[in-house]
C-alpha cells in the first residue's frame, strides 16, 4: 500500500500478486503461459471537492511469482508512458501537425521529447499554465533553462 499526493489528488494503491501457473485456461491460450495475476485496487481522493473514486486493474503475465515488487513498478512505469503520449498527443497536439516530409516530422518529435524532459525536470502542478507562461514570457524560459543547467 502507498499514498501519493498527485497534485490535486491523493492516490493510495493496494497490489497483490497470485500465482495462475495451474488454473485452466482455454485451448487458445496455451501458447501463453501464464503464471501471474496482478491486481492493483486505487482510491483516489480529489482535493478539491473531496469526491472519491475507485477502480481495479487486473494484469497478467507469464512470468514466474517472485515475492518482490517488480511487478509493480512495471505496473507504475506503464502508466508513466501513457502519461507521456497523452501530454505528446492532447497537450502538445501532436495529431494536429500534418507533414509529409519524415525529417521535419523526426524533428518535432524531438522537440516534443525535449518539452517533456524539460517539464519533467520543472515538475509543475499545471503543465499547461507552465507552457503558456513560457510562451507568454521568454524571460520566465530562458531562466528555467538556466536553472537546470541547459543555457
Amino acid at each position: 500500500m502507498r499514498m501519493r499526493n498527485l497534485g490535486g489528488r491523493l492516490e493510495q494503491r493496494f497490489y497483490e500478486l497470485y500465482d495462475i501457473s495451474g488454473e485452466y485456461f482455454e485451448s487458445r491460450w496455451d501458447r501463453t503461459n501464464f503464471r501471474s495475476l496482478v491486481v492493483v485496487n486505487r482510491k483516489r481522493m480529489n482535493l478539491k471537492d473531496n469526491s472519491l473514486q475507485e477502480e481495479t486493474s487486473y494484469y497478467i503475465s507469464n512470468i514466474k511469482v517472485q515475492k518482490n515488487n517488480d511487478y509493480f513498478k512495471a505496473i507504475r512505469s506503464h502508466w508513466e508512458v501513457e502519461v507521456n503520449h497523452y501530454i505528446r498527443d492532447v497537450t502538445l497536439k501532436k495529431d494536429s501537425f500534418r507533414t509529409k516530409d519524415n525529417d521535419i516530422s523526426r524533428i518535432f518529435s524531438g522537440l516534443r521529447t525535449l518539452v517533456i524532459e524539460i517539464l519533467r525536470l520543472l515538475k509543475p502542478k499545471n503543465i499547461i499554465a507552465q507552457i503558456e507562461l513560457f510562451q507568454d514570457n521568454l524571460t520566465k524560459l530562458i531562466g528555467a533553462l538556466k536553472m537546470l543547467n541547459i543555457l
